[in-house]
């Protein structure tokens, strides 16, 4: 099984969202053009290597580990 973790990042324009597409890392689950956010995964250990291509970019606003996957905090999906 693989260990990923999910992104949620925040972009300013539709090309950074392209520059993020374009990172060999990482899978985009859900894109947000409305809200300009989206989720994604990474590997746990591709993790280093997408936050320094992620911080190159010039269009992303900000970025931060999704809780969801967080074991202190229950979050019920039923």
């Amino acid at each position: 099984m693989l260990n990923r973790l999910c992104y949620i990042v925040y972009f300013r324009h539709r090309g950074a969202l392209r520059k993020i597409k374009r990172i060999k890392v990482v899978d985009v689950y859900y894109i947000s053009n409305k809200n300009k956010y989206l989720t994604l995964y990474v590997d746990n250990d591709q993790e280093k290597a997408f936050i320094a291509e992620l911080k190159k970019i010039k269009g992303v606003r900000s970025f931060e580990q999704s809780l969801l996957d967080t074991p202190e905090i229950n979050i019920d999906l039923n």
